[in-house]
């Protein structure tokens, strides 16, 4: 299945926020994005279903192995860019 732009956006947003010490919740990926609450919860029901995310009990959002990877190649793709428009 082809991940959308959007999608491949909210899964980067994940993979980033995951790299801090806090838990990542719905409320800081809406506050990270600049997105409504209600647009993240529908994006996030969206993947969980899709397989690219889960959520706990404590509705901490974990990228499942599919996730990963698809956030690994954007986090790749855009060092990529920053050096080719820095070099």
């Amino acid at each position: 299945m082809e991940t959308t732009p959007a999608i491949q956006d909210y899964l980067g947003a994940i993979y980033d926020l995951a790299g801090g010490e806090k838990p990542v919740i719905g409320a800081r990926l809406a506050r990270y994005m600049h997105l409504s609450a209600p647009s993240i919860t529908e994006a996030l029901r969206r993947m969980q279903k899709d397989g690219y995310v889960r959520m706990d009990g404590k509705k901490e959002i974990r990228l499942t192995t599919k996730g990963l990877g698809i956030a690994e190649t954007m986090a790749r793709r855009h060092r990529l860019l920053e050096r080719w428009l820095t070099d």
